[in-house]
């Protein structure tokens, strides 16, 4: 242990509370066994990524663990309730509901719920290549231990669904649908945590605006307007726009456009300049060259296509 940081050394007292003889009341605990894991690692459905074990902790009183040469795995912890402390070689964190730790293989860490308010965490093992990828999508850098995600959002990330289904057996089917399930809570809190900086009614507001474009792309909306209507400035309208499309909103209004322009080049006999026209472009040569840039083929190739 001579290579772990100071701060990381605890006393033989604090380390045994990891030894807890039956666990907390309403645990749930699921690990998949090394044999299964040795036999199904190597499944390209697995080899991305792959579940090795996750569970829920609730009240989790007395609770701590120390790992001086880390996991063999990756550990994505979500605080729920609670609260609790969390140390690896570079840092210590304070856990509250909401905050989301990510321990990466082989890193010398700690953690333990508060003393006097026992954290309740949802957690996840898992392995697999994707894993730094997904790191990067979340914060950004694949060196960070930590972020947080508004409490009201915890649930949208349905990270409790991977022990739910891990709790019906070890198959190979249940191993890929709890590896699927992680996927999307790691997409969840991608999302979530681009969105951290905004009020659930901000963004509430911004979702319906961007149904409404959905709904009336083919009028001409100006972005001030749109921000007045969300009550939020232009700037921040449009970064929470963004974060929620992946465009700005003049972009999404483009693409809105020409992919209705693409269904009636599909299912349809109109003229390009027809659909030009229908689509709010009044000159057939900037549709023609806005869809070439969208869809990577002019209106002509792309019906021809769509046909064959």
């Amino acid at each position: 242990m001579d290579n772990i940081p100071k701060k990381l050394h605890y006393p033989p007292m604090k380390i045994a509370h990891a030894k807890r003889p039956h666990g907390f009341p309403g645990q749930r605990m699921v690990m998949v066994p090394l044999p299964t894991l040795k036999r199904i690692e190597h499944h390209p459905l697995l080899k991305g990524s792959m579940v090795t074990g996750a569970g829920f902790f609730p009240n989790a009183e007395g609770h701590s663990i120390a790992r001086p040469k880390g996991a063999a795995s990756h550990l994505l912890i979500v605080c729920l309730a609670g609260a609790g402390t969390v140390s690896t070689a570079s840092n210590e964190y304070q856990a509250k509901p909401g905050s989301i730790f990510w321990l990466s293989p082989d890193t010398p860490h700690y953690y333990e719920a508060s003393v006097n308010e026992p954290w309740s965490i949802l957690w996840v093992h898992f392995t697999g290549e994707e894993a730094h990828a997904w790191r990067n999508l979340v914060f950004d850098t694949d060196q960070s231990d930590a972020c947080n995600v508004p409490v009201d959002q915890i649930g949208s990330l349905a990270l409790d669904r991977i022990h739910n289904i891990l709790e019906n057996g070890y198959s190979l089917l249940n191993v890929v649908d709890a590896t699927s399930a992680l996927r999307f809570s790691l997409g969840m809190l991608a999302r979530n945590k681009l969105q951290s900086g905004a009020t659930p009614s901000a963004r509430l507001r911004v979702s319906s605006s961007i149904e409404k474009l959905r709904s009336d792309w083919s009028h001409l909306h100006r972005i001030e307007e749109l921000a007045i209507q969300a009550g939020v400035s232009v700037s921040h309208y449009s970064t929470l726009f963004k974060n929620e499309t992946g465009f700005s909103p003049i972009d999404f209004l483009i693409r809105q456009r020409i992919q209705h322009a693409a269904r009636l080049l599909a299912t349809t006999q109109e003229s390009i300049a027809s659909v030009s026209a229908s689509t709010g472009y009044e000159e057939p040569y900037y549709f023609s060259r806005s869809f070439r840039k969208i869809m990577g083929c002019s209106p002509r190739a792309y019906r021809t296509q769509s046909r064959s």
